[in-house]
């Protein structure tokens, strides 16, 4: 095919997939029909992925967060031990009630 047609045709990702879906094509003996559908299915399939990329990058939702990652030092009167047991409940023979652990956090703001 004639070099960027693809990007003139808007099919980018079509571009990339082509040459699997012809093989399996091949492989499978796949009508034309089946052929041009899988095909534009996967040319959907990578603007969905793309789509869906774009919005998390545009929500800018943050990385998972740890305790691991968690700088004890900028908040010194944390008790990183006592913040550790509430995590893994260890010192609870029953789940802890969500205020517990919001009224730990909360403790080094009114200070």
């Amino acid at each position: 095919m004639k070099k960027g047609a693809y990007k003139q045709l808007n099919l980018t990702h079509l571009e990339a997939a082509l040459p699997h879906v012809l093989d399996a094509a091949r492989r499978e003996q796949w009508t034309y029909e089946m052929l041009l559908e899988r095909a534009l299915a996967a040319e959907l399939d990578g603007r969905e992925q793309k789509a869906s990329a774009r919005r998390l990058k545009a929500a800018r939702i943050p990385g998972k967060k740890t305790l691991d990652g968690f700088d004890f030092t900028f908040q010194p009167t944390l008790s990183e031990r006592r913040l550790r047991e509430l995590a893994d409940l260890s010192g609870c023979r029953e789940p802890a009630p969500m205020w517990s652990f919001s009224a730990l956090l909360e403790q080094g703001k009114h200070t």
